[in-house]
């Protein structure tokens, strides 16, 4: 099959990025040639050297007409120009309700009969993002997501859910699939606890709670959490809470919560030293409150986390409730300052430091090649779908 990927963002370190590029290579590996467009002009910080992988970007004198978000002509127009030029067998975007991506993937379904998926992570519309933009283009765009997120995915062939919640909101498909976040667990590295605080020069006595991926979009679910640690780094004098982002929001708004020495502000870093910077933690810390918003997300990072076999403490929220009877090392507990000072005492008292229940590459959240199995089946029952009603 020729699939083309229509990736939601050209930063080359995010999460989608790596997510996008290990569909590429996946399906690649299947023998489909396929095709992975970016939004803007990207550098990729690997090398792409699969002659079944092309990657194309919108190029800047484009990209700069458009807004952020899938939003503007010049994504537009780039978008169908190029998914008209050459005939895909399968169009798979994120998020499909978007401008750019949901005119250029319905012209090419209607004009060169490609069939059309749409991955949804994100509940958009109001309860969920909307309620959180601000100023005037903010509101323009909550009024958009509320008003076509839903209908658009009528418009697809499939949709592919993140969580059972944002399947929950859409009635009336008949092909709809629900596929969690996956785990890079043939890319990450289990590096010993001991060896990575040697290499990063960090004390092996030190008690180092991880958090990745931290931006300012998440610091009002994330305060408890802080507040929790500045509390208790009087108590347990090793505590040290080490985190990855963005450094200019952390350094800003994070450090004058805590003492200097408490927090270890890593930045965004390549995916080895994320890598390595992962495996130099005790635990993981992910504050996912009971929101209309979280109810239907799913925590990409907990995949990480997951494949590194380290004890993982977060809320009761959406599809995190279930996962926790799945894996051992989920310990769920209430987003207040006081259940995370009790979970992190019990973390100290070493009552956490339990072996994994079942290999890390099983269980609901997949490895990226074994999701990519899944979104390829799912493929399939499209096509068979469209042959028996053709």
């Amino acid at each position: 099959m020729k699939i083309a990927l229509i990736a939601p963002t050209s930063e080359p370190t995010s999460c989608a990025t790596r997510l996008f590029m290990n569909y590429a290579r996946a399906m690649a590996a299947h023998g489909h040639a396929v095709t992975v467009f970016f939004p803007g002009p990207i550098a990729l910080p690997w090398r792409v050297d699969n002659e079944q992988v092309r990657v194309c970007s919108c190029p800047h004198w484009l990209s700069s007409l458009s807004i952020r978000g899938g939003f503007g002509p010049g994504e537009v127009a780039y978008k169908c120009v190029q998914l008209l030029a050459h005939r895909f067998d399968f169009i798979h975007v994120c998020p499909g309700h978007r401008p750019a991506n949901l005119v250029s993937a319905w012209l090419a379904k209607h004009i060169r009969g490609s069939m059309i998926v749409d991955e949804w992570w994100e509940w958009f519309g109001r309860g969920g993002c909307a309620d959180q933009r601000k100023g005037l283009v903010g509101a323009c765009v909550a009024i958009y997501d509320s008003l076509v997120e839903l209908p658009s995915k009528h418009l697809y062939d499939g949709v592919i859910a993140i969580t059972r919640g944002l399947r929950n909101r859409l009635r009336g498909h008949a092909h709809v699939d629900v596929l969690p976040g996956g785990a890079e667990v043939n890319a990450l590295m289990k590096f010993d606890l001991a060896e990575s605080r040697r290499v990063l020069g960090l004390d092996e006595n030190l008690l180092i709670l991880g958090m990745s991926g931290l931006t300012d979009n998440d610091h009002n679910d994330n305060m408890p959490l802080f507040d929790a640690v500045r509390h208790l780094s009087k108590e347990v004098p090793n505590l040290r809470l080490l985190a990855t982002g963005d450094s200019a929001y952390i350094a800003d708004r994070v450090q004058p919560l805590l003492s200097p020495e408490v927090l270890l502000n890593v930045g965004w870093v390549d995916f080895g030293a994320y890598n390595r910077h992962l495996t130099a933690c005790d635990a993981f810390m992910l504050p996912f409150p009971d929101t209309g918003r979280n109810r239907c997300r799913w925590p990409n990072k907990i995949g990480d986390y997951l494949a590194l076999d380290r004890p993982i403490i977060t809320n009761p929220t959406g599809d995190l409730a279930s996962l926790s009877a799945e894996y051992e090392r989920i310990h769920l507990c209430p987003n207040t300052s006081a259940a995370y000072q009790a979970a992190i005492r019990t973390l100290a008292g070493g009552q956490l430091q339990k072996a994994p229940r079942r290999p890390r590459s099983q269980g609901r959240v997949l490895s990226f090649d074994g999701r990519v199995d899944r979104i390829l089946a799912f493929y399939e029952q499209l096509q068979t779908h469209r042959r028996k009603t053709a």
